[in-house]
């Protein structure tokens, strides 16, 4: 028998869904529509500058730092790539700033507060010439994030796991301040390969869906998502905000960022 499969559309993303990602059912009731209005579309197909440009309406253009590559197509986010040493193990410091894109968000409209909220893009990792990820025990490579974990009003990122049981596979994590949900990829992208990404808070459940396979958890605890802290004012691609430490720091591409609400 066929295997049930479907699209999704969001902003410029054509998301196939397969089997277990129909399985969700109310999940994606309702597909498009259901993935909210945008407030922020990066395509980040930028040929040269400085600018991260918003196609949407929201206008929220970022600064793209230094040692960000522009290919015309993606970014290419410097990360680890500098700190690792002859056997594989991450060393040093990378720069606060220069690896990172920021985008000022003054009227926190990426702050998902009580409601839906969805972040999509796609991704490739960078590896070692050996076709692995560095060692680095603990590490968990930001990709996008608004404010920090310490942040007294809650925080919001997509990572990928740099050790252990989640070596390889992204993150999702939604938290208010008090009460945190995590909701780990089934399957690893640590392959040099490009992967659709499609993380949410949808009603009551926190969904991560990576090239169609869906992993989702109960998001119930979770109320009112609205950083106050230090960084809240800024979402950061590519990079923990403010971090030296090169285990917070994604290596790779990206590129088709959009927020919806």
């Amino acid at each position: 028998m066929a295997r049930a499969s479907a699209n999704r559309r969001i902003g410029g993303l054509v998301l196939a869904l397969g089997a277990a990602a129909l399985a969700a059912g109310p999940l994606w009731a309702g597909s498009a529509a259901a993935a909210g209005a945008e407030v922020g579309h990066w395509h980040m197909d930028e040929p040269s500058g400085n600018v991260m440009r918003d196609s949407s309406p929201s206008g929220l253009d970022g600064a793209i730092g230094s040692a960000v590559t522009l290919t015309g197509s993606s970014y290419q986010f410097p990360g680890w790539t500098g700190n690792v040493d002859g056997t594989g193990h991450l060393k040093g410091k990378v720069p606060a700033e220069a690896g990172a894109a920021k985008v000022p968000d003054p009227g926190d409209v990426l702050d998902p507060r009580t409601g839906g909220f969805t972040i999509a893009l796609q991704l490739r990792s960078a590896l070692l010439a050996n076709g692995h990820l560095p060692i680095a025990s603990g590490a968990s490579y930001n990709i996008v994030q608004k404010a920090r974990s310490d942040d007294a009003g809650g925080f919001w990122k997509l990572e990928l796991g740099g050790s252990g049981a989640a070596l390889g596979k992204l993150r999702w994590v939604l938290s208010d301040g008090s009460h945190s949900v995590v909701v780990t990829s089934k399957g690893r992208v640590d392959d040099g390969a490009w992967h659709t990404v499609v993380a949410e808070r949808r009603g009551t459940q926190s969904v991560l869906t990576v090239d169609g396979t869906a992993a989702s958890a109960s998001a119930k605890s979770v109320g009112d998502i609205h950083p106050k802290g230090k960084y809240s004012g800024t979402m950061t691609v590519g990079k923990k905000p403010g971090s030296t430490d090169p285990k917070d720091a994604f290596a790779g591409w990206l590129k088709e960022l959009v927020a919806s609400r």
